[in-house]
């Protein structure tokens, strides 16, 4: 411990025998160097600390600088923009000032279809993965941008978000198609189609959304059989050149003895459910599309729904008697981002 002017203070030379001398000594300097001027511990404990000792706190600058430096690496991360991320519908007004604006969409997945029960055996088949919905990103300029033409501000746009579609509800039902996320009437991301029912020759997946990057494609459900034979797998949906993607396929359900449901596709960097009618994978932080999900597993399991955004709903699995867990997994919502740049 150091005196304020650097130096180590020495307690007084009084030998052994004066011990009250080095007490009074450590109490006067020692103590109150500890606590921060306080005479004993209780004021240290129970004082009031004045505010300009505390901003002189070498930690306290020291965080206070780590968070300003954290925030100047997130605004030039941004280069100098401002981002904002659509959950639902919503009217976006553009900044003034604002040079371009960069838009990400990815539509709505398809949902699921349900599997077919059948009490005779070999007859039970699996539903098919619907699509994932499609992604499309691009950079519009502020001067394509619509414009009051009196005022000069520029006119709001509404961004629609595509609704996943829902997964069939009954015996060999298929499921619902999702919707397309739209940018005004400048641009849109197509929802994926959603899955056949069960069906004996094996029911046919939902298309991948339109996109840019298209929507990865929903896998077959299982033909009838007796030999546990099961769906496919769901197709992925992402880019070989950046970091983009929509939503991935749902997986097949399964359809006879032992026969399991099929993976769901992944959506760019977020993988598809496994088996057994698990979900999808749904986004963190990167705005890419959801995993689809796993087709549903024979007399156990339902479809799994899409991971959010725009993952497709998983086939649902067979059954012998009528029950819910034969429907197909519901398709995952899309989103849109918005990111302005500015000067």
């Amino acid at each position: 411990m150091t005196t304020p002017g650097g130096g180590v203070p020495t307690p007084p030379d009084n030998g052994f025998g004066d011990l009250q001398g080095v007490g009074n000594w450590f109490g006067n300097n020692l103590i109150g160097t500890l606590f921060g001027g306080f005479p004993n511990i209780l004021s240290a404990i129970f004082g009031t600390v004045n505010n300009s000792y505390v901003a002189d706190l070498e930690i306290v600058n020291d965080h206070t600088g780590q968070i300003q430096t954290m925030q100047g690496q997130i605004e030039e991360m941004l280069l100098q923009g401002w981002s904002q991320t659509i959950y639902s519908d919503y009217w976006y007004t553009p900044s003034p000032g604002v040079v371009s604006v960069e838009i990400i969409l990815i539509g709505g997945g398809g949902g699921g279809g349900a599997g077919e029960w059948n009490i005779a055996p070999g007859y039970q088949t699996g539903g098919a993965g619907g699509g994932g919905g499609g992604e499309v990103h691009t950079v519009i300029p502020a001067s394509l941008l619509e414009k009051n033409l009196t005022t000069g501000a520029y006119l709001p746009i509404l961004v629609d978000i595509g609704a996943g579609g829902a997964g069939g509800t009954s015996s060999g039902a298929p499921g619902s198609g999702g919707a397309p996320t739209l940018f005004g009437s400048y641009l849109s991301a197509g929802g994926g189609v959603g899955g056949l029912g069960g069906a004996s020759a094996g029911a046919a997946g939902g298309a991948g959304g339109y996109g840019m990057i298209p929507g990865g494609a929903g896998g077959r459900g299982s033909a009838s059989s007796t030999n546990g034979t099961g769906g496919t797998a769901g197709g992925a949906s992402l880019s070989a050149y950046s970091l983009n993607g929509g939503g991935g396929g749902g997986g097949g359900g399964g359809g006879g003895e032992s026969s399991p449901g099929a993976p769901g596709g992944a959506g760019s960097i977020y993988p598809g459910g496994t088996t057994n009618g698990a979900p999808g994978t749904s986004r963190t932080i990167i705005a890419v599309g959801g995993g689809g999900g796993a087709g549903g597993t024979r007399e156990s399991s339902p479809g799994g729904v899409g991971g959010f955004p725009g993952g497709g709903g998983g086939g649902g699995g067979s059954k012998l008697t009528a029950s819910a867990q034969l429907y197909g997994g519901n398709g995952a919502s899309g989103m849109a981002c918005i990111i302005e740049r500015m000067n």
